[in-house]
């Protein structure tokens, strides 16, 4: 089985949209659909539909990631 890293990786390059189970700085666990960018200094830069806009996620807060293969971003 991936690695979480590994499965952004691949829908990243792929351009799938990436659902994953998230815990934020006040410890609240939300799901979320994103668009992955990029993986640097430990972060995740996506953009997010929740938040419509471009964030910054702490890959070690990232408890799951699901690759959706059939929604694709540009």
């Amino acid at each position: 089985m991936l690695d979480t890293i590994e499965i952004i990786k691949k829908a990243a390059n792929s351009k799938h949209v990436v659902t994953m189970t998230y815990v934020d700085r006040k410890n609240n666990q939300t799901t979320r659909d994103i668009e992955p960018y990029e993986i640097k200094d430990g972060n995740l830069y996506a953009f997010c539909y929740k938040g419509n806009s471009i964030r910054a996620f702490n890959v070690d807060n990232i408890l799951d990631v699901i690759e959706n293969k059939d929604k694709s971003f540009t």
